[in-house]
């Protein structure tokens, strides 16, 4: 409780043979804040955002940041650059901004036992070379209220996470998203 890490430029984190290269746990009080403005961090899951308790009543505050950097997963089944899991604590004070990097792998969501309250996911920038981008396991109407997208470069259209005065559009099979003129 109350970690903080930040990774920048030059630094690599390589794990392989199917650990995880960070993991933020964390199941009672306290924050645990994880910033990555540059470098290299692969795993079979690069971030795994985990809350590790079972108490429905506990949100432990879970702060992921990505401004640049290159996250990459190493399993090819599910292929998660970015992983966020619940064993049953509330994920409402669970954060995640990206306003840049690349993603070899997408950002999946809700993961686990409680998905009452979703994590909340900000995207303003970033490239995302995964299958879809990012998704939740969680309900589709409270993804919705979740998950904001105002910028960045996916597979999958983003558009229904897209907020007004923003738009998706289709450039050479990639969606980019940017202020709407």
């Amino acid at each position: 409780n109350g970690a903080r890490l930040t990774i920048n430029d030059g630094c690599t984190i390589v794990q392989s043979g199917g650990d995880i290269a960070i993991r933020m746990f964390n199941g009672s009080a306290g924050e645990i804040d994880v910033t990555i403005n540059g470098g290299t961090v692969s795993g079979y899951r690069a971030v795994w955002v985990q809350l590790a308790s079972n108490t429905t009543s506990v949100a432990p505050i879970m702060k992921l940041t990505v401004t640049g950097g290159t996250l990459t997963s190493t399993d090819q089944t599910y292929n998660q650059a970015i992983y966020s899991y619940s064993y049953g604590n509330d994920m409402s004070n669970v954060l995640i901004n990206v306003s840049g990097g690349t993603f070899n792998g997408d950002i999946a969501l809700t993961g686990g036992a409680n998905k009452t309250n979703l994590e909340t996911l900000n995207i303003s920038g970033g490239i995302f070379n995964g299958a879809w981008g990012f998704y939740s396991y969680g309900a589709e109407d409270k993804a919705l209220d979740a998950i904001t997208v105002t910028g960045g470069t996916f597979p999958d259209d983003p558009s229904a996470y897209v907020p007004d005065g923003y738009v998706a559009v289709e450039t050479d099979g990639k969606w980019v998203v940017g202020l709407s003129n």
